[in-house]
């Protein structure tokens, strides 16, 4: 539930929960938002060991998004997203990685992109798809250069 709405780990420290988890089901004992921050964290090694094994051994090609932008805190942002088909010929889409960056500079961009290419073991790229940013010109040229001298251009 706390996945599935993106609710705070503190929800379950709440009194309309803790008087509904007491009426509902009396003998359910409600775990500390601790235990909760624990779960949460296991499941998602446990899904992210799933989804590198499924582009280690099923899946043949991968394509990308890519979009920064920064927050009203002024506070840059990266999100990498993967599209690829698995063995059974449907597709998926899995966020890859959202994280903080330096900059919008194209060098930093193709960096990170990068980075968590390696990170994830993406050997085969189909296609990268950006936005009509002037950064995205020089992060590409960047990937495109490191993807071609390691052979996973397609």
């Amino acid at each position: 539930m706390i996945i599935k709405d993106e609710l705070p780990f503190r929800f379950v420290e709440r009194d309309g929960f803790k008087k509904f988890c007491e009426v509902s089901m009396p003998e359910f004992k409600i775990p500390s938002r601790f235990t909760i921050v624990k779960d949460c964290y296991s499941l998602f090694v446990a899904e992210k060991k799933k989804l590198f094994d499924i582009f280690a051994s099923q899946c043949q090609r991968v394509s990308l998004t890519t979009d920064t932008w920064t927050s009203i805190q002024n506070v840059s942002y990266l999100c990498l997203t993967a599209h690829f088909i698995d063995s059974n010929w449907r597709m998926h889409k899995r966020f890859l990685n959202f994280c903080v960056i330096k900059s919008h500079k194209g060098l930093n961009i193709g960096n990170v992109v990068d980075f968590c290419m390696e990170e994830w073991g993406l050997k085969n790229v189909m296609c990268i798809t950006v936005d009509n940013a002037t950064s995205n010109d020089k992060a590409l040229t960047q990937l495109k250069k490191k993807l071609i001298k390691r052979g996973a251009l397609v």
